[in-house]
């Protein structure tokens, strides 16, 4: 019927607005993080995490906009990080002289990313379709644990379809970089809808499952790892044991000496690392990156 057609073609092209909002967002953030290092741009229902997540860190809806179905983006890394952040580190003093760089350089590469992300034209489209709308976001980073900041987010990265978390060794595996990734923060836009089941990605199997040599190998490592905690005789080899964890899920049953292919640089396995190394590798790796200083020191 006329009547039928003048109600359902509005909801329609309603529906076709909100999912072109939420996947053009995604891919702005996409296109600029990538740039940065941040290989890891994965968008889900605000819902779909708070369905999962603990109590204390599930992220409050806002009572208008998109609410409980907003977008929310992850983001994180590979190895890809390392060359973007040495490269800002040794060019940039807001990067090299700061207290915390890596913190420092994906908090500058996400705030630039959601401001080009809003100002480009595919960005600017609210959840009605509509240019011009509210533009509402808010950043929660996995280093703040203060409350209401506070995310889960590895659940999140297994409910988004980023990485399997293994619930024994408690790493998050992805299907191509292995347990070799860091999660960094979430990005929520709350006049944005996010994907809705239809577009849901499923959480790739974890691989340790079926592969009874690694499970064994990996709870071993793990088992290993936590025997040093606390034994500060160890304190100069503690940090080896938990890279050996990661290392563990991977194994070359031609050459176990080969690492996996998505493995950190030597460099950065150190920085990430040096909490366990009293802060000699970071500093040495540091004072080797910043060009910027030249002759003055």
């Amino acid at each position: 019927p006329a009547s039928c057609f003048l109600l359902c073609r509005p909801l329609s092209l309603l529906a076709r607005a909100m999912a072109s909002a939420w996947s053009a967002r995604t891919a702005a953030l996409r296109a600029a993080l990538e740039a940065q290092g941040l290989d890891i741009v994965a968008p889900l229902n605000l819902r779909w995490y708070n369905e999962v997540a603990p109590e204390t860190a599930r992220i409050a809806p806002t009572a208008d906009g998109a609410g409980e179905d907003a977008l929310a983006v992850l983001v994180g890394n590979s190895r890809a990080l390392w060359p973007a952040f040495t490269a800002a580190h040794d060019s940039d003093p807001a990067i090299g002289d700061a207290e915390h760089p890596v913190d420092t350089f994906v908090a500058h590469a996400i705030r630039a990313a959601i401001a080009d992300a809003s100002s480009s034209r595919g960005g600017s489209t609210g959840s009605t379709g509509r240019c011009d709308v509210r533009d509402r976001s808010r950043v929660f980073d996995s280093h703040d644990t203060s409350p209401g900041k506070l995310v889960a987010i590895q659940r999140m990265a297994h409910v988004a379809g980023v990485a399997h978390l293994d619930e024994k060794c408690h790493l998050s595996i992805h299907p191509n970089f292995g347990p070799w990734i860091a999660l960094r923060a979430v990005l929520v836009f709350d006049d944005i809808e996010g994907p809705d089941e239809a577009d849901r990605q499923t959480t790739p199997p974890n691989p340790l499952a079926t592969n009874g040599a690694a499970r064994a190998r990996v709870d071993d490592a793990f088992a290993f790892a936590l025997e040093g905690y606390a034994d500060p005789s160890l304190s100069a080899e503690r940090w080896q044991r938990w890279v050996a964890v990661r290392d563990a899920v991977f194994l070359d049953p031609a050459d176990d000496t080969k690492k996996h292919p998505e493995r950190y640089y030597d460099e950065q396995v150190l920085y990430h690392y040096n909490c366990q190394t009293g802060g000699d590798a970071r500093r040495r790796i540091r004072d080797g990156l910043r060009a910027y200083k030249g002759e003055s020191g």
